[in-house]
């Protein structure tokens, strides 16, 4: 396989959050390696096993341990190279991106929003259907046809739906910006800029939810949750990479070949430029190329735990702005604190408990920030709340599967109380999550082969992104409505 090739099939490993799936096709990415990097693979794994190895197999051994492996890795090209570090990194990336929606208070309020989004379009599908009003054949996102919903009771469905739909836009859901005139400058009132390290944004809330950061170049653009869950990512295969290499500066090339192969967009990048520019480089490559390997650790753990805090942002807690729940908020507060901290050469235990003191100390109440375990509470609380309404779901299929979310949410939440920021799994010490699972409980829910949803669910996600971000023929959208909600029960 050429690198291109490999780039393409990654490209569309996406992990899926809505339907809790990754489906990959490992055994193309397996077959399609060229041969020097799958006798590498054989050699770093082991030579008997089949082409899907373990978690163990894939993951268990240390390069830098073994002399035949390193020999192997130093004789292939750059692109061998490349090949080599995306297969022994991708299920790193996706993996995270999978814990990070199940653990965090983030992700409470990204998949309560699908629920109540669900209940929504089960309410006022059939109300729209009954009164024959015109469906559009644009984005439902901007589709507003307040002067057709006649009566009351449609509009106030209606305008819960669509309340749901911009918010969950904001965030990112449907994987594109939405249109400039959705983005807002300001935080309110507020117009000032926002510094974060050596770099100037310009405030602006989007879909009049998300607070959050835009920059003077491209008015379009923001920084949503998107960007956080990314840079986590690949700060966890970076890590990884180090790892594996020795924690040594056998590493800087393999740093350096990742970050041209794989990291190539603004939403993988930024912060880690951002980051780097605290520490007087151009960027990050510039930062990786020149910072001896055992000390990119630190800013590599640092930009991974202010991604950590700002997931930590909980759904709407009652008397609060939505500052509250602005992940970049809490994003902005952690980057410049643990930065001055360690500038300051200020010492603590652990980044956990950097974290801590983030919520106690004296600039907190600037971003509207309160402890984590009222966080967490207030999470836990709301899990079990959304829980009491699943029957509200007139489908057993989707009842089940929003029930099977919740149910891996509640425990991970529950076992979080009074631990405050300390994870194991969402800060691992090494860069791969699944070291950080040191018993079943911890496991519960976060492997890929623990859930299968119905084939129901991934019909309904894919038609759903149809009907939300892209223009579709109003008389097919009508037949697949009338099919999950219709006069009779989907």
């Amino acid at each position: 396989m050429s690198l291109q090739r490999m780039l393409k099939l990654l490209g569309a490993a996406a992990y899926m959050p809505r339907a809790v799936r990754f489906d990959f096709a490992y055994d193309q990415l397996w077959n399609g390696l060229s041969q020097a990097a799958r006798v590498f693979c054989r050699i770093a794994i082991d030579p008997d096993k089949p082409p899907k190895p373990t978690l163990n197999e894939l993951y268990g051994r240390v390069w830098a341990n073994d002399r035949l492996i390193i020999k192997a890795f130093d004789k292939l090209s750059d692109e061998e190279k490349a090949e080599v570090l995306g297969f022994f990194t991708f299920e790193i990336h996706e993996l995270t991106h999978h814990i990070d929606f199940l653990i965090t208070p983030y992700g409470t309020n990204f998949h309560s929003k699908l629920f109540r989004e669900f209940i929504a379009f089960q309410n006022v599908v059939p109300l729209l259907l009954n009164e024959d009003i015109p469906l559009p054949s644009g984005r439902w996102v901007d589709w507003n046809p307040q002067e057709q919903l006649q009566p009351a009771e449609l509009y106030q469905s209606w305008k819960g739906l669509r309340d749901i739909m911009l918010t969950l836009e904001a965030l990112g859901d449907g994987g594109m910006r939405p249109h400039a005139d959705a983005i807002m400058p300001g935080w309110g009132d507020n117009t000032r800029p926002v510094s974060i390290l050596n770099r100037t944004f310009r405030r602006v809330t989007v879909r009049g939810f998300l607070v959050t950061l835009g920059t003077t170049e491209d008015k379009n653009w923001y920084l949503g949750p998107a960007t956080i869950l990314e840079t986590r990512a690949v700060v966890h295969c970076l890590r990884w990479i180090i790892h594996l290499l020795g924690n040594s500066e056998r590493a800087r090339g393999a740093l350096l070949l990742y970050l041209d192969s794989f990291v190539d967009s603004n939403d993988y990048s930024i912060l880690l430029d951002v980051l780097a520019s605290g520490f007087g480089k151009r960027d990050f490559r510039d930062l990786a190329a020149s910072t001896p390997v055992e000390l990119l650790q630190m800013p590599l753990m640092i930009v991974d735990a202010a991604c950590w805090y700002a997931l930590q942002a909980p759904p709407p807690m009652p008397d609060c702005t939505a500052v509250r729940s602005s992940p970049v908020v809490r994003l902005i507060y952690a980057l410049r604190y643990i930065v001055k901290c360690y500038q300051e050469e200020k010492t603590f235990a652990s980044m956990a408990d950097v974290l801590a003191s983030m919520d106690a100390a004296e600039h907190a109440v600037d971003f509207d920030l309160c402890p984590i375990e009222d966080i967490l509470q207030f999470s836990l609380k709301f899990v079990r709340h959304l829980k009491s309404m699943t029957p509200q779901i007139t489908s057993a299929v989707f009842r089940s599967h929003f029930e099977y979310v919740l149910n891996v949410q509640e425990p991970h939440l529950a076992r979080r109380l009074g631990k405050g920021y300390v994870s194991y799994v969402g800060m691992p010490e090494n860069g791969h999550p699944i070291f950080g699972m040191s018993s079943d409980e911890e496991a519960h829910g976060l492997s890929f082969q623990d859930y299968t949803p119905d084939s129901k669910v991934g019909e309904w996600f894919t038609f759903r992104h149809r009907l939300l971000y892209m223009n579709s023929n109003s008389d097919q959208v009508r037949s697949e409505l009338v099919r999950y909600f219709g006069p009779k029960p989907a």
